[in-house]
């Protein structure tokens, strides 16, 4: 029988020693459709039938987005995984079959359907030269989506994407594949001493249980964990300096809502500066997830501020007014930060402004807009070289996966947490950076006023000069 399934459910009780998926890179649903249908070939543990999914790229958003999470992840939907031998850099992983475009080009199959690769490889080199001299650049990866020759080409998105994909799907797979990057991440809980005060407590991942994957399912554990990359800089006395780091969030808004898609992102971003310019501008840690006590989450946000000894900033809309309102309850109203004084506008820091200022940042479009400018200015930033000669983008040194898979999937209607808590970080650092040159020009200042003006000349020569000029 043939099933147009509109609705993941027309899957169900379907008994059959065959099912097969088709279209799957336009099939909108299909992990839930694909998981109902299981079902439908199990007795127990064992199989008593067979279920193939199969597609071609080119779709883009929810349309594309299941095929892409079966095949990057074939043994967790319990499908036949195979040596990704088709993407470099990606040697010792699994993914799904593939099958690239040369493979396919019957003008170079002999009778027996043997192909010859490099006929073939040469034919489809000339179309692609052809799409590349178009006008267009969306050509040509509108083709490669069509006719790809590696999977990533498969799952590039036809939307515009103000991120490098390149780069961003490059540094998802080193984090996938580097067992020192792996080793790198710590992943545990926080608690407070009585003594020592905010405590990390490390946990192996299978029980921390960090949210990699976006976007996420709602049946999936949301409770979330702390990730840490670099632990506090403490100085000769043990203490971690003030201003060195920045918490910024992105919260959710309520504790119970059927609709699970929205996530509430912290992250310890560490500023520019002089004493310990290791890893500034870049994120050190982070907490995202959705428990169902938020005031857990609150509690993790103010704790992490208390082991960075830095405050918190995010946008008051949006459930803002709960950390405020949160703070104002456990006396922690000194550890919220107030709109940034100048957000790169100098008409902004007028001394009516600076009394009017409130706790948190409004976020306007237009703010918005501008602050997605600066994270994707930010990501490409180079920040120094290999010892081969390649440069290091800030990307390089970004570890949180899931998000990089938001800045991969980046477009309209997409609920991109973990990049609106970025887009404060940005406005931060450079806000952070703003103040940092205005004490330093402001110490300048002071030293030409206190400066003797003309050494050893005779007081009777510059009785008239007694006030700087």
């Amino acid at each position: 029988i043939g099933v147009s399934v509109d609705d993941p459910d027309k899957t169900r009780g379907k008994r059959g020693r065959k099912i097969v998926f088709e279209e799957a890179g336009s099939f909108r649903n299909l992990k839930k459709a694909l998981n109902v249908s299981i079902g439908s070939i199990k007795d127990g543990d064992i199989y008593v039938g067979q279920i193939s999914v199969f597609g071609t790229g080119g779709e883009e958003g929810p349309d594309i987005e299941g095929l892409e999470d079966i095949f990057s992840d074939p043994a967790a939907f319990d499908m036949l995984e195979f040596p990704n031998i088709w993407e470099e850099g990606m040697e010792g992983t699994s993914c799904g079959y593939f099958v690239p475009v040369w493979r396919t080009k019957s003008t170079f199959m002999d009778a027996d359907g043997n192909v010859d690769i490099e006929g073939s490889i040469a034919s489809e080199q000339i179309q692609r030269n052809k799409k590349k001299k178009a006008k267009d650049p969306k050509v040509l990866d509108g083709y490669k989506a069509e006719y790809p020759w590696k999977p990533t080409e498969m799952f590039n998105r036809a939307t515009k994407n103000i991120f490098d994909v390149v780069e961003v799907q490059a540094q998802i797979k080193r984090i996938e594949t580097s067992q020192e990057i792996q080793g790198m991440l710590r992943h545990g809980k926080l608690r407070r001493d009585e003594v020592e005060g905010v405590i990390f407590v490390p946990q192996e991942k299978h029980i921390a249980k960090p949210i990699e994957q976006y976007p996420h399912s709602d049946k999936d554990d949301l409770e979330g964990c702390v990730t840490i990359v670099r632990p506090p800089f403490k100085d000769q006395r043990g203490n971690v300096p003030e201003g060195l780091y920045q918490i910024v969030f992105d919260p959710y808004y309520k504790e119970e809502s059927e609709d699970l898609t929205s996530l509430g992102a912290i992250q310890v971003w560490k500023q520019y500066n002089q004493l310990d310019p290791v890893d500034e501008g870049l994120k050190v840690a982070w907490f995202t997830g959705r428990p169902t006590d938020q005031g857990y989450w609150y509690r993790v946000l103010f704790m992490l501020s208390d082991l960075y000894n830095c405050n918190v900033q995010g946008e008051i809309s949006g459930g803002g007014q709960g950390v405020v309102d949160h703070a104002k309850t456990m006396k922690l109203l000194h550890k919220i930060d107030y709109e940034p004084e100048m957000l790169h506008n100098k008409e902004y820091s007028t001394s009516a402004a600076m009394k009017n200022r409130s706790l948190l940042m409004n976020m306007p479009t237009e703010k918005k807009k501008l602050g997605l400018t600066y994270l994707a200015n930010w990501h490409i930033k180079p920040r120094g070289m290999t010892t081969d000669g390649n440069m290091i983008l800030n990307i390089h040194r970004e570890y949180d996966v899931a998000f990089l898979r938001e800045m991969l999937k980046f477009g309209k209607g997409k609920n991109a947490d973990r990049i609106s808590a970025a887009i404060v970080g940005m406005f931060m650092l450079k806000e952070n950076a703003y103040k940092t040159e205005m004490r330093e020009s402001d110490a300048q200042m002071s030293d030409f006023y206190k400066r003797e003006l003309f050494g050893s000349v005779q007081a009777s020569q510059t009785e008239e000069y007694t006030t700087p000029y």
